[in-house]
């Protein structure tokens, strides 16, 4: 019995396999968890502007021909990221902006360049149940008027900036 090789979606111009980001309403569900590969350059996936949506079960990295800035941008949206495995990212893992009110539960966010979230603006993601590694940096950077909450996380970090 062979069991075929789990899919890997390769893109330098923008978000892979999800045209330019999430849509409204839609959920992206990995059948087998973090068996999905997105390999991308710039940004992997981006939630801007929605009321509901859903990211489970993938391994997000930088595509090898590529510079992977963020894993994740959430701007202005109400969506849930969860149980993925984001990594390779230069700036962050996940950035949350705006009016955002997202949940980022159980991921692995984890050898990234810099700051494994980033929140600002007027940000209040909740934070829970998720590994946050950063070597040399920050794993979570809050600027301006963010307030999230961050509950029940692994965070294996040199510093803190809030």
């Amino acid at each position: 019995c062979q069991i075929p090789a789990p899919p890997r979606f390769r893109d330098n111009d923008h978000p892979v396999g999800l045209g330019r980001g999430l849509k409204e309403g839609v959920q992206i569900v990995s059948e087998y968890p973090q068996a999905a590969v997105l390999l991308a350059g710039d940004t992997a996936v981006v939630a801007e502007n929605l009321k509901s949506g859903a990211l489970r079960g993938f391994r997000i990295a930088a595509n090898p021909e590529a510079v992977l800035q963020y894993g994740v941008q959430i701007s202005n949206a109400n969506v849930e990221i969860q149980d993925n495995e984001i990594s390779g990212a230069a700036t962050a893992g996940v950035e949350c902006s705006g009016n955002t009110t997202a949940v980022i539960r159980a991921n692995q966010i984890v050898n990234n360049a810099r700051a494994a979230l980033v929140i600002r603006g007027g940000a209040a993601p909740r934070i829970l149940h998720n590994v946050l590694t950063a070597q040399n940096h920050p794993a979570i950077v809050v600027v301006g008027s963010a307030k999230p909450v961050i509950r029940n996380n692994v965070v294996i970090s040199p510093e803190f900036v809030f």
